[in-house]
């Protein structure tokens, strides 16, 4: 077996101009996810918590299938589905991220595992504290992160349950939730102020040490369901990352993306006459779900973000940002800052994961069939 370090930073903000947040994500052992919720009343953060919960069973599993993925949506869209007939309307989420097939590595608690080698903690190199705070910013601004971000101790609610950040349905012990409700308060009856793009102290980064399989090649699933997205970016020859080579993987499931994939509209006409939020696929949908399904390498960089992101500053900005930034937790960091600075007229949420990079290698990426998985695909990928 050969050891691998994987670096992990999430955050999420509440933006400039929602009341609450309807963004999720999962980053545990393998399995990085970003759902954005849809729907009235608390629709859209229940249905991203339940696609998050359905997707953590995936981070109990060594090992991840086409097959066991395909199931996990299955379930999160009949929950979700359910919620939307209870609520009396839709309630609805996005999936964009990425999984992969094995994880060796054991479970992350505040110290190693004995006799395994593999070392869990910030990246910094200190042990990982779970934080749980309200953004600075919500001082200044009253609409501004007016609503607590919850993470999960990591190891201290126990080994099965996931890393992550979701609404104020998840049925947990939300650690620190008094102070703030306080701050979600003070915000509310703040003046409304010059708004700061400061980012939220509460995101976490994580350096893994993960025991892969000495196979070649590496791969990784990618899916998506929506008009969230997962990118990829490599590193030059430097061992810098390389704005040129981002490359988004995924499609979005919006009617905007289809006129142009159709050839009815150019990308100019179309961003100039359809909404982007008019989404053609989401978990919980009546008509079901349709995920697209890519295996890509698994090295480089990958930005996983809700439209609250790439919906305010465009891929090139997206590019320049995350390649000033050699850390995941700086770059996710400043993806934040940038579409907060754009406008953050939405819930935005970026994960950033950082896995070896060989430069001698091209990257690559391929969609995969609705009948096809990882062990079904010759060695010869096709290259984006």
């Amino acid at each position: 077996m050969q050891q691998a370090v994987i670096s992990v930073a999430a955050l999420t903000d509440i933006g400039l101009k929602r009341r609450t947040n309807q963004d999720s994500w999962l980053a545990e052992r393998g399995v990085y996810i970003v759902c954005d919720g849809m729907g009235g009343e608390s629709g859209g953060e229940r249905a991203s918590a339940i696609a998050v919960e359905e997707l953590a069973q995936l981070a109990r599993e060594e090992h991840r299938t086409r097959m066991s993925i395909d199931d996990a949506l299955e379930r999160a869209q009949s929950r979700t589905r359910a919620l939307g007939l209870t609520l009396g309307g839709i309630a609805g989420t996005t999936v964009s991220g990425i999984v992969l097939p094995h994880w060796f590595a054991a479970p992350c608690h505040d110290a190693p595992a004995a006799g395994d080698g593999i070392e869990c903690g910030r990246a910094d190199g200190s042990t990982h504290v779970a934080d749980a705070h309200m953004t600075p910013a919500a001082t200044h601004h009253p609409k501004h992160s007016a609503q607590y971000n919850a993470l999960a101790t990591l190891g201290a609610i126990d080994e099965l349950k996931p890393l992550c950040g979701f609404g104020d349905d998840w049925d947990v012990t939300q650690p620190g939730a008094d102070d703030a409700d306080d701050a979600a308060q003070a915000a509310t009856e703040a003046s409304f102020g010059e708004h700061r793009a400061d980012t939220a102290p509460d995101a976490w980064s994580i350096a893994i040490r993960q025991l892969l399989p000495d196979t070649e090649p590496r791969m990784c699933y990618v899916i998506n369901v929506g008009d969230s997205r997962t990118y990829h970016m490599d590193a030059d020859d430097d061992g810098h990352w390389d704005a040129a080579t981002l490359t988004q993987i995924t499609h979005d499931h919006s009617r905007r993306q289809e006129a142009i994939e159709s050839g009815e509209m150019t990308r100019e006409e179309a961003e100039r006459s359809i909404a982007r939020n008019i989404i053609t696929q989401c978990v919980g949908s009546p008509m079901g779900i349709h995920p697209d399904m890519f295996m890509a390498g698994a090295s480089g960089r990958f930005i996983i973000c809700s439209d609250g992101c790439h919906g305010e500053i465009d891929d090139a900005t997206i590019a320049n940002v995350a390649a000033q930034h050699g850390t995941a937790d700086a770059a996710a960091r400043a993806l934040i800052d940038a579409a907060l600075a754009a406008g953050g007229g939405d819930n935005v949420t970026v994960i950033v994961v950082d896995m070896p990079t060989d430069t001698a290698e091209d990257w690559t990426c391929e969609r995969l069939e609705v009948d096809e998985d990882l062990s079904d695909i010759d060695d010869a990928t096709v290259e984006t």
